[in-house]
């Protein structure tokens, strides 16, 4: 306003709603009379679908379009491939389809069209084919696509496609847009795909250098969502014959001395970056360092072993007086979320509680609560929401009718005892039989888990109601016999009874969205980006892993890892630990691992 741009002709744009609102309650405040002097603060999407919005006809639609968000698009995706009536036995994943469908439409692809025969050996070429489409796929998203237009629904990738496809073909319509705004600003520019990249210079003129971005190359982690960190570094040394001015963040408020250091030393290993030395912050007094903080190794054989390395030290550094650390103010990263697995049956054991970000823990599984609940059910027959789980894992033709029925029975005949009431509904005749034999072995808490899998014939279960996704199935048996080792780890470290087990199993446990005070997270490194916790602990510093072994078929996928590596030392505020095992477990059998070469780059291996 002072330099005679009113506030309604500037854009700022960023990638998440929250993000957004954040940015105008700091930039508005919640001043109501500012409503047509604001500038507009949006997500990329919502500035495109209001485009959308404002003028259906010309995108294609007639009347209003309505948004699809992951939820819809999943569902839909699932009926048409119902439709398509798959041959027996033949695994058609609607959420690995639509991963596939997110990489390539990040990367350009925008309709079905779109992806030709040239696109496909191209998408054989990388990540080892994973995203090469196969021939049921391409008609998938052929019907996808109709459907949409036929529901005159839209989802976050046509958004950016529908308008960036018009604004490329129609010359008045484009002209119209880029008189709306006289600059543009847009944050975590790093994490910019080639489509938004398009979209975002659509807004502009080419006689108008206002484009202001800011970003941090070296924090550019999502490749697999289309992001290409070159896009950021090539504006940076020219755009449309401007060369932008550069202004650099370099003080680091965060971490302590010896963190920043070996944060730095990762930087300038980096190829794609603009090169940029952190300066410290804290822990200094003058040109003196007072509190250095500490940025360490640990080895171990096993991913097992460091698990309980890590659970130990936090638990102890809890309990030390003085230098008491909050389980709140520990996190423990990992690559991938099938990693989680060795950490958690490690707090568990020592009754340490935790959330999971970025996936699920085991315990949050749907198979884990089933098996739960007949456990909890087999230990107190009159726990109710227990029996409602049970009684209808799998489907015994009782309704909520019958069930409620039993409840009222139990409390006035039995003592409320719902096993006892079953006996009352002949549907239930072998389920009560077969909880009698679980309560039978609660002496033996092994056993009883045993016997439930067994006599309810719980995985084969699982593969029939999963019969069409394999993979699905496969992972939740592998899920059952980690749990089952989780179970008899319990057992024989601890000696714990049945009673003790279901407090320590089946009670409630936090999830990210609680936002839980108390508890340490476990957290991918892409859910961790920036959040910060006083001490982190890195697992699985190995080849295969960080690298991880689809990312090595090219340079820029190796790039990649090298700045997953940066995001995770730089959450750490004031300790930092390094974990590298050297075996690892591979079906029956195990294997030698390496530690990471990122870790010899920079000296610490």
């Amino acid at each position: 306003m002072t330099q005679g741009v009113p506030p309604f002709r500037i854009a700022a744009i960023t990638f998440t709603s929250k993000a957004a609102s954040e940015l105008e309650r700091r930039v508005c405040g919640s001043d109501d009379n500012l409503t047509t002097e604001r500038p507009h603060i949006s997500t990329i999407h919502s500035l495109a679908l209001n485009a959308i919005r404002k003028d259906p006809e010309g995108f294609g639609f007639e009347g209003r379009v309505t948004p699809m968000d992951d939820y819809d698009q999943s569902q839909m995706v699932k009926k048409l491939i119902e439709r398509s009536k798959p041959e027996p036995g033949e695994e058609h994943n609607p959420y690995r389809f639509l991963e596939k469908l997110g990489y390539h439409r990040a990367r350009g692809i925008g309709f079905s069209a779109d992806y030709t025969d040239e696109v496909h050996e191209e998408a054989l070429e990388h990540h080892a084919g994973c995203s090469a489409l196969e021939d049921w796929e391409t008609k998938i998203w052929y019907s996808f696509e109709e459907e949409k237009k036929k529901c005159r629904m839209v989802d976050f990738d046509d958004m950016i496609h529908l308008v960036v496809r018009r604004g490329e073909t129609e010359e008045t319509w484009r002209t119209a847009v880029q008189k709306r705004f006289h600059h543009v600003l847009q944050d975590e520019s790093q994490d910019t795909s080639p489509v938004q990249w398009r979209f975002v210079n659509l807004l502009l003129g080419d006689d108008n250098p206002n484009l202001y971005c800011v970003g941090d190359l070296a924090q550019s982690i999502y490749a697999f969502q289309g992001a290409e960190p070159r896009l950021l570094k090539e504006f940076s040394e020219g755009w449309r014959g401007h060369v932008p001015d550069l202004y650099r963040i370099s003080r680091n408020h965060r971490s302590l001395p010896a963190i920043i250091r070996l944060s730095n030393r990762i930087n300038a290993t980096m190829t794609e970056v603009i090169p940029l030395k952190m300066q410290v912050f804290r822990g200094m007094e003058g040109d003196k360092e007072v509190e250095t903080g500490t940025a360490r190794l640990i080895r171990s054989s096993t991913p097992g072993e460091i698990a309980n390395i890590i659970a130990r030290e936090i638990q102890h550094d809890n309990g030390v007086k003085g230098k008491h650390i909050d389980y709140k103010d520990n996190a423990i990263l990992v690559r991938s979320a099938i990693q989680v697995r060795d950490l958690e049956g490690a707090l568990v054991r020592l009754r340490i509680p935790y959330i999971v970000r970025g996936g699920r823990g085991l315990l949050q599984t749907e198979e884990i609560k089933d098996l739960l609940s007949y456990f909890r059910l087999a230990v107190n027959p009159k726990d109710y929401t227990a029996f409602s789980r049970a009684i209808s894992t799998p489907k015994r033709g009782v309704g909520d009718v019958a069930i409620e029925k039993i409840r009222l029975r139990a409390e006035a005949d039995h003592g409320g005892d719902l096993l006892a009431a079953c006996g009352s509904n002949d549907k239930l005749d072998l389920f009560s039989r077969a909880m009698g034999e679980v309560k039978s072995r609660l002496s033996s808490p092994m056993a009883a888990f045993e016997e439930i899998i067994n006599l309810f014939r719980y995985k084969d279960y699982i593969n029939q109601k999963y019969a069409r996704e394999a993979s699905k199935a496969r992972t939740k048996c592998e899920n059952i016999d980690r749990f089952v080792s989780l179970v008899e780890g319990l057992v024989n470290e601890s000696g714990l009874s049945a009673e003790d087990l279901v407090f320590q199993l089946a009670m409630e446990r936090p999830t990210e969205e609680d936002d839980e005070e108390g508890s340490v997270t476990i957290s991918t490194i892409h859910s961790a980006k920036g959040l910060a916790w006083k001490k982190v602990f890195l697992t699985n510093c190995v080849e295969g892993s960080l690298p991880h072994k689809f990312s090595k078929g090219s340079e820029s996928e190796v790039e990649e890892e090298r700045r997953l590596l940066y995001v995770a030392c730089t959450r750490a505020r004031d300790s930092l630990a390094i974990c590298v095992h050297s075996l690892e477990p591979r079906g029956p059998n195990t294997i030698s691992v390496t530690p990471s070469r990122f870790l010899k780059e920079i000296g610490v291996v």
